[in-house]
């Protein structure tokens, strides 16, 4: 839960190229992990 709140921070505060960047390496993290909770939550807002 709180690495996705994270991840929201993080690609609102950046610019747009790099928000997209990080949250496709934030998702990528989540599904090596396996986080399916963290991932929905990320997903979802």
């Amino acid at each position: 839960m709180v690495i996705a709140g994270k991840a929201k921070m993080n690609s609102k505060n950046s610019g747009a190229g790099k928000g997209c960047r990080n949250s496709f390496e934030w998702l990528m993290i989540l599904r090596r992990n396996h986080t399916l909770k963290a991932y929905h939550a990320f997903e979802t807002g």
